[in-house]
């Protein structure tokens, strides 16, 4: 039995999708709050300011007058958010907060009009602004327009952040239903094999204590592989064979002379990430197909190469002749090869070509993976 070893105690990370996190809703409201009403303060400023005699006087104002609108847009953003929280609609929360934000500008409008005045030591003296006098009743309607100008930038982002959120549980969700749905394929792998390695253990316990040390040991270096990275979906292809290296080895003990195996690994193959438990249902099909319809020894050769500059392609194939339509199919053949399918289906659409096929006395199947565009 020819095959190549492996080094021991390599660890790799695993290969695994990563979430993007959506942005953060306060981090962003502050942000545009700031924004927002700073540019308000200015352009306040800078209308009434040709028309002001005192800077100082009209800065105060306008700093005051912008920190009222905030507080009023905090009312209308807390009253949206309580509505939501309370399983109201978007468009009943949006209403609510448009009509709100009516009121709250003709209240803002008379809360400003007594801070300015506070703050103007002259405020009985008439200034001629822009529609007559500052906070005159003729400027009223732009309290409530200014509000609902930022109302309705804010419902704009808030729908779009809402959005982006579902698209993002969206996403996880799919992620984890994609991830279980490749864990029940790997397991469906190897439950049989283990069946067979114990019972086998048992039937040599009392007449070759020696050949049942040496399945354990394999048997154990096998088990290693499969519950150490039970929460890995990918590995290296080193990793994966070292795995197919000591399953083949318990089966040796099994069969002895009657089963000769050949492993060839490229250095660059080796090196390339695949779903982990990919290449051992063929092996298993290998030796439970070829029993049946090969002379001994049965003969199987495992390969792994770079073809075509930069596509992996992986052979396992054995000595034998593939099954008919009138021939009983092994238990679990049919399985073992509709899960490689369903896993390269998964991870590589589009990307890959996986056959099966009889060719001058040998059953080879082929995958071949082509590098990511």
């Amino acid at each position: 039995m020819h095959m190549r070893t492996f080094p021991r105690g390599y660890v790799d990370k695993a290969f695994a999708p990563r979430a993007t996190r959506p942005p953060s809703g306060p981090l962003l409201l502050a942000a545009f709050q700031l924004a927002f009403w700073s540019l308000f303060a200015l352009l306040f400023f800078l209308t009434v300011r040709p028309y002001h005699l005192f800077a100082d006087i009209l800065l105060g104002q306008a700093a005051a007058t912008a920190a009222l609108g905030l507080a009023a847009s905090t009312v209308v953003e807390r009253l949206y958010t309580l509505l939501q929280g309370r399983g109201a609609s978007a468009i009943t929360a949006a209403g609510c907060a448009l009509a709100g934000s009516v009121l709250l500008g003709l209240a803002w409008y008379a809360l400003a009009a007594w801070a300015g005045d506070l703050i103007d030591p002259f405020e009985g003296v008439r200034m001629p602004v822009p529609g007559g006098v500052l906070f005159a009743p003729a400027q009223l309607p732009l309290y409530p327009a200014v509000l609902l100008l930022w109302s309705f930038l804010f419902l704009t982002a808030a729908r779009w952040q809402d959005q982006h959120a579902q698209r993002e549980r969206l996403l996880r969700s799919e992620a984890l239903a994609h991830e279980a749905r490749l864990r029940m394929l790997r397991y469906q792998l190897n439950p049989h094999f283990l069946f067979n390695a114990l019972n086998s253990i048992g039937a040599l316990a009392g007449e070759a204590p020696g050949r049942v040390q040496r399945m354990v040991g394999e048997l154990s270096d096998f088990l290693r592989y499969s519950l150490l990275d039970a929460e890995r979906l990918e590995v290296l292809l080193r990793d994966e064979l070292r795995a197919v290296t000591h399953y083949l080895e318990v089966e040796k003990v099994r069969f002895e002379e009657d089963l000769d195996v050949r492993i060839e690994l490229e250095p660059e193959a080796a090196r390339r990430p695949l779903p982990a438990f990919l290449v051992l249902p063929l092996v298993e099909n290998a030796i439970k197909h070829g029993r049946r319809m090969s002379a001994l020894p049965l003969r199987i050769e495992v390969t792994a190469r770079i073809v075509n500059g930069s596509s992996l392609q992986i052979e396992v194939k054995n000595t034998g002749a593939w099954i008919t339509a009138s021939q009983p199919t092994p238990a679990g053949t049919d399985t073992g090869l509709h899960n490689v399918r369903e896993r390269l289906r998964e991870h590589y659409a589009g990307r890959h070509v996986f056959d099966v096929y009889e060719n001058d006395g040998w059953v080879h199947a082929r995958i071949r993976i082509d590098h990511e565009r």
